[in-house]
């Protein structure tokens, strides 16, 4: 969680004071410590894992976290807490993006295309889409792609050797395709799209678009915006769309089994302690990530 954080403050500058405090961090694991008097599933003691909804003022870096129960679920049984926590953010994010584009059910066989394949929710998804059957194309530098080979990339794009679509331009186009790097890219990657095919972009101009021209002008331009990409695109069958984070309990649920049965692995950087989580912050702000870097209590 801690890239989403220094991309969202470097983007969107302070407010006016009222937003504060503000304890930042989304995804956790631990122990239940007490429930409310409505809780139904889970009882003090149980280990949990979750991501908490990115509207609020509190968050993960606390010794003690408030959560709904629809954002948590039971901690896969073969993992630490360090290692569960850093999963939960990235799975959702991903959930959320391929939701209604591609399944367990529809995917095998599937040609899949991830860009920045090393970092937190790239070397979570192609795991994803590798357990579900899918030929998985990645990109990354060099010194990634060993890391994205271990975790079942069929085909790695070097990026700083070529560009991804020239590089795939004699290729089978894909059926479908998760950005992570945001507008940039949307060319090259409905140029290495199928027909029919989807392209579903982490990196959207909501929030940007928003905060400069207000709530209506903002939302105005923003559908602007999607018109633009994607008219002339969808008469060719390619559609393009932005997804987003979402709290879920019962996709944690479902992806435990795949944790638990060993075809998805977390994939931890750096590990820091709550006192130095300044250096963490820093390490993330440096860019090219491999995998999530997490912070111990």
């Amino acid at each position: 969680m801690l890239s989403f954080l220094v991309l969202f403050f470097r983007q969107y500058p302070a407010g006016d004071g009222k937003e504060f405090p503000i304890t930042l961090g989304r995804d956790c694991a631990g122990i239940v410590e007490a429930v409310g008097d409505k809780v139904k599933i889970f009882k003090p003691g149980q280990e949990i894992w979750g991501a908490i909804e990115v509207a609020r003022p509190y968050g993960c870096l606390a010794e003690l976290v408030v959560v709904k129960e629809h954002e948590i679920s039971l901690k896969p049984k073969g993992l630490t807490f360090e290692q569960a926590a850093s999963i939960p953010y990235v799975f959702l994010t991903t959930w959320s993006a391929i939701e209604g584009c591609i399944s367990e059910k529809t995917a095998k066989g599937k040609r899949v295309l991830v860009l920045a394949g090393t970092g937190g929710i790239g070397t979570f998804a192609i795991q994803l889409f590798k357990a579900w059957g899918c030929y998985v194309t990645t990109t990354c530098s060099t010194t990634g792609i060993p890391l994205v080979e271990k975790l079942g990339a069929d085909n790695v794009i070097d990026y700083r050797k070529q560009e991804f679509s020239e590089a795939l331009k004699n290729e089978e186009k894909f059926d479908f395709i998760l950005d992570t790097m945001g507008p940039k890219f949307y060319n090259s990657c409905f140029s290495v799209c199928k027909r029919s095919g989807r392209i579903v972009s982490l990196v959207s101009p909501v929030m940007l678009l928003t905060d400069k021209h207000g709530l209506v002008l903002g939302g105005i331009r923003i559908f602007l915006k999607y018109l633009q990409l994607n008219l002339l695109r969808r008469l060719l069958g390619k559609r393009l769309s932005w997804g987003f984070f979402s709290a879920n309990g019962r996709a944690l649920k479902y992806i435990r089994k795949l944790v638990d049965s060993g075809k998805i692995q977390p994939v931890i950087e750096k590990s820091y302690s709550f006192e130095d989580f300044k250096r963490a912050f820093d390490h993330i702000a440096t860019g090219h990530s491999r995998g999530k870097t997490i912070i111990t209590f």
